[in-house]
């Protein structure tokens, strides 16, 4: 019971945190909480889902090799799994290094654009 109310905090606070974050970018101007919105959405769960989902691959490769009692290859997975994940972040950096003109090119308001690509940078 404490373990799940402990969760409940932790998701209340990160909750309360991105509404925070949001709410003051939606003060400064609509058109920073267009771009705040516009980076958050496409970009940053663009990435997150690709390495999020390696990194569950690699926890279930982790499992199965923990399950036959290969210790030794866990250190392995995961250190390798360091490695691809750090060159795949590599890959993705230009979605956040030239977000204005990825968004130019979708087909977004150049105002909009601009300030996405200042926040996502």
């Amino acid at each position: 019971m404490e373990d799940s109310n402990s969760r409940c905090d932790l998701k209340s606070e990160f909750i309360w945190n991105h509404s925070c974050d949001t709410s003051f970018v939606g003060h400064i101007s609509a058109v920073d909480l267009a771009g705040y919105a516009l980076v958050q959405t496409l970009s940053v769960r663009f990435v997150n889902g690709i390495l999020i989902g390696m990194s569950s691959a690699t926890e279930t490769l982790c499992g199965q090799a923990s399950g036959a009692k290969q210790y030794n290859m866990m250190g392995i997975y995961l250190q390798r799994s360091w490695i691809i994940d750090l060159i795949t972040l590599l890959i993705l950096l230009p979605v956040f290094i030239f977000g204005t003109q990825i968004f130019n090119l979708l087909g977004q308001d150049e105002a909009i654009a601009k300030s996405a690509g200042y926040i996502s940078l």
